[in-house]
């Protein structure tokens, strides 16, 4: 099917717009409402963190057909900080299926900060998105280099 490139993303030739245009549309308003929003302060006990530019935002929707939306800096890279557990537990879920992650990481919240260490009773992590669950999970990706994991 032939693809083409406009300001909605890419996407075949043969799809209709209406839902595109409703897609985009919705991005560009969410983009107006916050973009002007400064309450807080950039995080600085990290130093990647602290030299983020607060002006900088964007937003952008990936959607399971390979379409791709976006409104505002989205060309600027960022740091994911803490962002990276979930997209790690989702591949690990991916690779080793639940009952294989479950027996090595639980999914019972914790109550822990994000950087906690602690284990539950069964030498497990309590949940993937606390430090020591992140840690387990991210032993569960394999390859020798980057581009394998």
């Amino acid at each position: 099917m032939e693809e083409r490139e406009n300001e909605r993303g890419t996407m075949p030739a043969t799809e209709p717009e209406p839902e595109c245009s409703l897609i985009q549309t919705l991005l560009q308003d969410v983009l107006g409402q916050y973009r002007q929003v400064h309450d807080g302060e950039v995080a600085s006990y990290i130093p990647e963190l602290g030299r983020a530019n607060p002006d900088h935002f964007g937003v952008c929707i990936a959607t399971v057909d390979g379409r791709i939306y976006e409104a505002g800096d989205c060309d600027v890279e960022f740091t994911i900080q803490s962002t990276s557990k979930a997209l790690i537990y989702a591949a690990a879920l991916s690779l080793h299926g639940r009952e294989a992650v479950t027996a090595r990481v639980g999914i019972e919240p914790s109550g822990d900060s994000f950087n906690s260490i602690q284990l539950d009773k069964l030498n497990r992590a309590f949940n993937p998105m606390v430090n020591a669950g992140a840690i387990t999970t991210t032993g569960l990706i394999y390859g020798v280099s980057l581009e394998e994991r």
